[in-house]
């Protein structure tokens, strides 16, 4: 649940985090998604992996506000990414393999979950 008093806060705070490529590179990138893959999932795992770099790379004990700023992001990437279902192999493949190290910490196996579903979805579909 969101809680809009902290949203509010968040909103007010200086921005401590900006992303490491330009706005036209990240499209770039984009645009040379793999063959099978659609520019939105390219777009969706790339955000995912820069948010998760951003993540390992902030350190809790020097910064906890910019970890939590970060870890939000970070939080919202993966859920984009969960959200969006893969429209063939090719993509499923591109997600699970973005999505491996965000199992380590999974002890509800929730990603697994939603991995395991979009391959019940695709193979139904291929039938």
């Amino acid at each position: 649940m969101i809680d809009v008093n902290d949203l509010i806060k968040r909103r007010a705070m200086p921005v401590l985090f900006r992303p490491s490529r330009s706005f036209f590179r990240s499209l770039l990138a984009v645009g040379t998604a793999p063959a099978g893959i659609s520019p939105r999932m390219a777009h969706l795992i790339a955000e995912y992996r820069r948010c998760a770099e951003a993540l390992a790379a902030t350190d809790y004990a020097t910064d906890p506000v910019a970890w939590d700023v970060v870890g939000d992001l970070e939080s919202r990437a993966l859920e984009a990414l969960l959200d969006q279902r893969p429209a063939n192999m090719a993509e499923y493949y591109a997600r699970l393999e973005a999505l491996i190290p965000a199992t380590e910490n999974d002890t509800e196996f929730y990603v697994l979950r939603v991995l395991a579903a979009d391959a019940r979805d695709l193979a139904e579909a291929a039938r």
